[in-house]
């Protein structure tokens, strides 16, 4: 109580004397961090009433903050319960400010700024939600990487008008000289990349391609190929679709439908580092975003030395059976062809990720953590290595919650142990419908020590891709290809 109260007092006396100090009383911010966290964010939701009675004229005017910046804040909550010390009552869109939250995955506070992210979606506060993927407690700009999300949060400030663009250059160029004092201290010599050993498999001839595929022909140069994932004509004899016609079509973006004969398209990086992701479009489960969450994906992967796979999986959805279960045979299977014939792809088989999208990043889930065996029975001699993806890229993924707005998880995302998690990294906008069922994903892999990394921007809603826009959420490629870049640099 007292220190709540020597913070509405600072507010109301910097703002009454704004112009005495040369600033905008319309611009007067906080910012706390652990405890101190505690007490901006009990500042922001108490504005409305004072703790203490009036002493003088310089309480007349508002002690609310126009920002609130929370780093790493302690005692907002556990076990997914908000504090009920603190008024959640009180969040609005109307008169709540806009609220920045930075904390690293393995704080033992994360899960109480889990819990309050969720009170402050559901009001409908302007905010972004940053979990740095290690870092502890503490020492933000001593720390690495837990200091780059200075750049999310002047940023942040930029769209609500505090600082303008020149600022944002000075704020970079400072970080990157405190970025040099710490790196060294959280990086480790990476290893040398492998060297392709003979020729790929046989890939498919033209004469094969079907509509998609020709599309993606176009793409490759020469340079890449495409392989069927499963044997004969592609199809499974079992699959009560295997007779639809393959279509590519325009709705905004290309989208692809009517999958039977699924494949992945191979994009060799011109300077590959042995990284390599599968990347699984999003479309509900029902159609594949195969351009923006697909082609333009793998291009953006090639140019950081990355190969990549594009993964053609079935689609539609078929009657009878679980949403993914068609699409989770293909996942399954095209990490087995990758990783079992890693050596003639020029890769590291222990260094094989997936990025999904929608309902592509809930398969990339579970090809990393969801399924001990496989969905299918063995093929062939590709089927003797692991289905199970060494790290996880996840963009605005849907069906995390068994319900929409609910707080229980999709049981099939339940199903691993402890040491079956992989490192993961998340991206989402706060007005994505799906993104309340993240946080409780969030939680769960917290729980499993999983090494994760979190961005929820403040708007873009859902599907935005890989395309530029004017949304906070265009901000995640530059993240993200940070966090791929130090994946296997980590001490």
């Amino acid at each position: 109580l007292i220190p709540l109260r020597d913070a509405q007092r600072a507010i109301s006396v910097l703002r009454s004397r704004a112009e005495e100090f040369g600033l905008d009383k319309n611009k007067i911010g906080i910012a706390g961090s652990s405890a101190g966290g505690h007490l901006a964010f009990n500042t922001t939701l108490s504005h409305e009433s004072r703790a203490y009675e009036k002493v003088d004229a310089l309480d007349g005017v508002s002690c609310r903050p126009d920002v609130t910046f929370l780093f790493y804040p302690a005692y907002l909550g556990s076990d997914m319960k908000v504090s009920e010390k603190l008024n959640f009552e009180a969040l609005n869109s109307k008169t709540t400010p806009p609220i920045f939250i930075s904390v690293a995955s393995d704080d033992k506070f994360v899960r109480g700024s889990y819990a309050a992210m969720v009170k402050i979606k559901e009001a409908k506060v302007p905010s972004e939600f940053h979990v740095c993927h290690l870092g502890g407690h503490g020492g933000m700009f001593g720390k690495y990487p837990m200091l780059e999300y200075a750049r999310t949060g002047i940023r942040f400030l930029n769209r609500h008008g505090f600082v303008d663009e020149s600022t944002i250059s000075k704020s970079d160029a400072w970080l990157e000289k405190k970025k040099a004092e710490v790196i060294d201290k959280y990086r480790k010599v990476p290893e040398k990349a492998p060297s392709s050993s003979g020729n790929p498999p046989k890939p498919l001839t033209k004469s094969s391609y079907t509509l998609i595929e020709k599309s993606v022909e176009k793409l490759m140069d020469g340079a890449g190929a495409v392989y069927r994932l499963w044997p004969g004509d592609g199809t499974r004899e079992e699959d009560p679709f295997k007779k639809g016609v393959e279509d590519l079509f325009e709705r905004n973006v290309k989208v692809a439908k009517d999958i039977t004969k699924p494949s992945m398209a191979f994009f060799p990086a011109d300077k590959p580092n042995g990284m390599s992701v599968l990347v699984f479009p999003g479309g509900g489960y029902g159609v594949l975003a195969y351009e923006h969450e697909g082609t333009q994906v793998v291009d953006w992967l090639n140019k950081q030395g990355i190969s990549a796979f594009l993964v053609k999986y079935r689609t539609p959805r078929r009657e009878k059976l679980d949403k993914h279960h068609v699409a989770l045979q293909d996942a399954q299977r095209a990490l087995r062809l990758v990783r079992s014939q890693a050596d003639q792809f020029g890769i590291n088989p222990n260094k094989i990720g997936t990025l999904g999208f929608s309902a592509g990043g809930h398969l990339a889930l579970l090809t990393g953590k969801g399924f001990e065996k496989a969905s299918y029975e063995k093929v062939d001699n590709h089927d003797d290595v692991s289905f199970l993806a060494d790290f996880n890229v996840l963009i605005y993924p849907a069906y995390t919650t068994t319900e929409m707005f609910g707080d229980k998880l999709d049981s099939n995302l339940m199903r691993s142990k402890k040491e079956k998690t992989v490192p993961t990294f998340i991206a989402t906008a706060l007005d994505d419908k799906f993104t309340h069922g993240m946080f409780y994903l969030m939680d769960e892999l917290y729980l499993k020590k999983t090494k994760i990394e979190v961005h929820v921007y403040e708007n873009g809603g859902h599907g935005k891709g890989i395309l530029k826009t004017d949304f906070s959420f265009s901000q995640w490629p530059r993240e993200c290809a940070r966090w791929l870049d130090d994946l296997y640099q980590w001490k």
